[in-house]
Parts: structure tokens; C-alpha cells; sequence
């Protein structure tokens, strides 16, 4: 059986309160706020979780995104479309 490297992300979620005439200019006040003055929402915990890659642990991650490589046509690393810079190529013979 061989051994597996998933890597995951997290994503926290944060609120804050922002006086403005309508969503769009909430969003661009918001936008230009430091992000420290957001509030965590359930005091950080939770949120959504995402599996982002998966490779075999005894083998180097991608050369190109180091293993973070989406693995679809519309949003692929340079590795994952063809090694089209000659990467591999210079670490194979």
C-alpha cells in the first residue's frame, strides 16, 4: 500500500459592522480595512475545509506549484498542462 500527502486548506471566517448607503460601498470600505479589525465568527473555530492536492508521499511535489496544483484543464499549473518550461527535463535524464 503506499502512503498519501494530502494537503488541505482552511478558510476562517471574519465579520465587521461598516456604515455605507449600499452594499457595493460597504464592500469597498471593507475592502481597504485592515484585516485585524474583523471579527472572528464562533471565535475562529470552524469554517471550511478543502482538500487541495494529493501525491505520493516518497515523491517530490510538483515542480511547478510544489503540490497545490488544482488538477483541471481551467485552472492547472504549467506542470499539470505539459511541463511546457523544460522543468522535469532537467531533473530526469
Amino acid at each position: 500500500m503506499k502512503t498519501y500527502k494530502v494537503v488541505a486548506k482552511l478558510t476562517t471566517y471574519f465579520y465587521e459592522h461598516v456604515e455605507a448607503e449600499n452594499e457595493d460601498e460597504a464592500y469597498a470600505i471593507a475592502k481597504d480595512m485592515d484585516g485585524g479589525a474583523f471579527i472572528p465568527v464562533d471565535q475562529g473555530v470552524g469554517g471550511d475545509w478543502a482538500i487541495d492536492s494529493v501525491y505520493e508521499a516518497d515523491k517530490p511535489p510538483c515542480l511547478y506549484c510544489g503540490g497545490n496544483c488544482p488538477n483541471d484543464e481551467d485552472h492547472a499549473c504549467d506542470g499539470y498542462s505539459g511541463d511546457i518550461d523544460g522543468l522535469y527535463s532537467e531533473v530526469t535524464p
